[in-house]
Parts: C-alpha cells; sequence; structure tokens
C-alpha cells in the first residue's frame, strides 16, 4: 500500500486534503446587509437657546465628551427629541439658567467663563437625561446654584377673579397646578357654572397669557387644538355641552418650556364672552415667543 501511494506522488496528509469536500462559491450563504445606520442628530434639536455664554454648540460638544455617542443619540431618540429640543441654555449676565428634562437651575458666574458653563450645563443636561451613564471622575465640581428667584408677585394693579361668589357671568374659572415631563407643559382649566342659568359650550375657551404687569406677554400665540405643540396628547375636539347650575367642563393647555414667566391668564368660555383674569398656582413659563395649544371644552372627569 506504501509503495502504491509513493509512487502515485500521493501521501496520507495529500488524502486528508482530498477527502475534505470543497466549498463553493455557489454555495456560500450571504449574510443580511447591516441596516443602515441612523441619520446623526442635528445639534440644535438638541440644545438651543439665544446664548452667547454658553453657547448651545459649546454644550452639544461638552456633552459629547461626558457620554458616549451612541448611547447619548440612542437615549435622545427614545426621549423623542424631534419633538423640540431637551435642553435650553439662557444667558442672563452674571447667570445663567438650564432647562433640561423639565428641570431647571440657575448658577451664577460673574467672571463669566463660558467654557466652564459651557460643561457645567452639560454635566446638568447629561444628569438629566441618563445619571447612570454618566462617569463620575469626568464631572467638575458645578458652582454653588443661585436661589431660585421668587415667583413674579401678583400687581395689585392687575383684576382677578374674587377667590368667593360668583362672577357676573355666572361663570367661574380654575386652573390647576399643572405637570411638566420632557419640556411639555400641561395645565387643567375648568369653567364652572355658578350661575341659575344653564349654559351652553361647544368650542375652545379664549386665552391671553400675561406678564406680571397684566399685559399680554409678548409673541405668545394661542391656538386653538394642541397639534401646534410638539408631544402634546391629541385634542378630542369640540362637542355641544349642556351646564345645568353647578355643573363644569374642562379644557387641557399645553406649551413648551421657555425661559419667562406667564403669570395671568385672561380666560374666556369662548371666544367673544365676559373675560376673567385668574392666576394658576405656578407661573406659566412660556415666554417670550411659543405657542398655548388647548383643547376643546369637554365634560369634568
Amino acid at each position: 500500500m506504501r509503495a502504491r501511494l509513493r509512487r502515485t506522488g500521493l501521501t496520507a496528509a495529500g488524502l486528508l486534503i482530498l477527502a475534505v469536500p470543497s466549498t463553493r462559491a455557489d454555495d456560500t450563504t450571504l449574510s443580511p446587509p447591516a441596516p443602515a445606520p441612523a441619520p446623526a442628530l442635528d445639534p440644535a434639536s438638541v440644545v438651543d437657546g439665544a446664548s452667547n455664554c454658553p453657547r448651545p454648540d459649546a454644550v452639544w460638544a461638552e456633552l459629547a465628551t461626558l457620554i458616549r455617542q451612541e448611547h447619548l443619540e440612542a437615549r435622545l431618540r427614545a426621549l423623542n427629541v424631534e419633538g423640540g429640543p431637551v435642553a435650553h441654555v439662557v444667558d442672563l449676565g452674571d447667570r445663567y439658567r438650564i432647562l433640561a428634562a423639565g428641570l431647571v437651575r440657575e448658577y451664577r458666574d460673574p467672571n463669566r467663563d463660558c467654557a466652564y458653563r459651557a460643561r457645567v450645563s452639560a454635566v446638568f443636561v447629561a444628569l438629566a437625561i441618563d445619571p447612570a451613564e454618566l462617569s463620575p471622575e469626568v464631572v467638575p465640581a458645578p458652582p454653588a446654584p443661585v436661589a431660585p428667584a421668587p415667583s413674579p408677585s401678583a400687581s395689585a394693579s392687575v383684576p382677578v377673579q374674587r377667590a368667593e361668589g360668583c362672577p357676573a357671568s355666572g361663570l367661574r374659572f380654575v386652573a390647576d397646578e399643572g405637570n411638566a415631563a420632557m419640556g411639555l407643559r400641561a395645565m387643567g382649566l375648568d369653567v364652572i357654572n355658578c350661575g341659575e342659568k344653564t349654559r351652553e359650550l361647544n368650542g375652545y375657551p379664549a386665552i391671553t397669557v400675561l406678564d406680571g404687569s397684566g399685559a399680554p406677554f409678548p409673541e405668545v400665540r394661542t391656538v386653538e387644538g394642541t397639534d401646534k405643540v410638539p408631544m402634546a396628547s391629541k385634542d378630542p375636539g369640540p362637542r355641544r355641552l349642556t351646564l345645568a347650575p353647578g355643573e363644569s367642563a374642562h379644557a387641557s393647555l399645553y406649551w413648551r418650556m421657555h425661559a419667562e414667566d406667564g403669570v395671568y391668564l385672561r380666560v374666556a368660555a369662548k371666544q367673544g364672552e365676559a373675560t376673567a383674569t385668574i392666576r394658576p398656582p405656578y407661573p406659566l413659563d412660556i415666554g417670550p415667543d411659543n405657542v398655548l395649544g388647548t383643547t376643546a371644552w369637554q365634560p369634568s372627569p
């Protein structure tokens, strides 16, 4: 046998090689193509604000050094940044304010160290977005925060709806404390028929946001419906309601957080009716340029 192998020029190793079946190109199983990467986030869709110190793009650059880029983008997409910026920075001269994911912090910095402001702002945003991902060794010691400024005070010259009794219109308006999540603000508004006559409703409240002096907030528009306010709940639409004495109806107000507070609401059951000025329990951080969306009146829950 060995002699025959030698004569043929084959060895045992060669036979082993011949025994192994070859793999042809057409037998190869092709892997499915990798999914296309998601488009990179636009920094302006994450951090915005008319701020020179720190600049929004500087805050974004610092944020990218604190959290791994792929994790940061995945987290921001999960937070639906397409609905509006997650963070907002405001330059207040010797102070600066950061708003992120429904949280607000204000710091004092008389030296206006813009690079350090950007770093502290990025840390605040990172903590608001995903604290578990932030490595402790990269967090700078933040300056002491400024004590929160008191809410704008009511002006004695602004006539507001009396706390007791029934207004001459026969309707009383009440705003609740509201709630906040991921930059979206929501507030409930109720109208109560405190008079002696039955009232008919079929549509939307008429609302004007006022500042602390009772003047309309510049560039704040009230619209019927909620489709102009990203991430707001859907407006169920108008329906005919009949309010007997003592009964009430409810509407919801939505806006995206901004830097300046509205203090009062001038409201009416519908456009053209008698108005009342009320002060909600908390200011509306809606100014100076924003949209207030309202749902139609619905039966009170």
